[in-house]
C-alpha cells in the first residue's frame, strides 16, 4: 500500500515538473539566491496510531542552487495516543515522532507571477520513533526508527517580498499536506 502510494506521489511529482518550461512562463517567485524558511502544521500522517495529540508541525529551508533548483533540509514533530478502556481502567500507548531529512525541488513559473512559486521535489530522511505506555502498572518505553521518503508539490504566495503563504501535498515531511508561512531573505 505505501509503496503504491510513493508511486503515485512522485508520477504526479514527475508530471507536473516535465510541463513545458522555456516559453510557457517568463515570471517565477525563485531566484538562485533565495533562501527560505518556512513553519507549518501537517494533517494527515499514515504512520501515526491512534488519535493525534499534537499534529506534525514542521520546518523547511530551502536554498537556492541554480535558476530552477533549491536544495534544504526539514524538521517535523508529531505525537498521538492509543488507548483503550479494560474493566474501567485506561490503559493505552503515546507515540511521539522526530523527522529529520533533506529536501529538494525543481521550480516553475506555473503561475507567471513573481509572487507565486510553484515547485515538487522529493524528500529523504530519517523518522524517529519512541512509543511509551499510559495506565499500566508498568512503564514500559520503546523506540525506533526508519528511513523517511517522499515527494511533493507546492504552491507558495508572496503578499510581500520577504513573507508569504505556502501549501504543500504529498510525503515531504511528516504530514501528507502541510500549510503554513514562508519567510524569504
Amino acid at each position: 500500500m505505501k509503496f503504491r502510494k510513493l508511486l503515485v506521489i512522485l508520477g504526479v511529482t514527475g508530471g507536473i515538473s516535465l510541463l513545458p518550461v522555456s516559453g510557457y512562463a517568463q515570471k517565477i517567485a525563485f531566484d538562485k539566491s533565495d533562501k527560505i524558511f518556512q513553519a507549518g502544521v501537517g494533517i494527515g500522517y499514515g504512520g501515526i496510531y491512534g488519535s493525534s495529540t499534537i499534529p506534525p508541525i514542521s520546518g523547511t529551508f530551502d536554498m537556492g542552487y541554480s535558476k530552477n533548483l533549491s536544495l534544504g533540509g526539514f524538521v517535523a514533530y508529531a505525537s498521538s495516543e492509543d488507548t483503550r478502556d479494560y474493566l474501567g481502567n485506561e490503559y493505552g500507548w503515546e507515540y511521539t515522532y522526530i523527522g529529520l531529512g533533506a529536501r529538494g525541488a525543481y521550480h516553475y513559473g506555473l503561475f507567471n507571477s513573481e509572487q507565486i512559486d510553484t515547485y515538487a521535489g522529493l524528500a529523504l530522511g530519517y523518522n524517529m520513533v519512541s512509543v511509551s505506555t499510559i495506565g499500566s502498572e508498568f512503564n514500559d518505553s520503546a523506540s525506533g526508527s526508519f528511513l523517511l521518503y517522499g515527494g511533493f508539490v507546492g504552491l507558495r504566495y508572496f503578499f510581500n517580498p520577504n513573507m508569504g503563504v505556502y501549501t504543500e501535498l504529498g510525503y515531504g515531511g511528516l504530514g501528507n499536506a502541510t500549510v503554513g508561512l514562508s519567510f524569504k531573505f
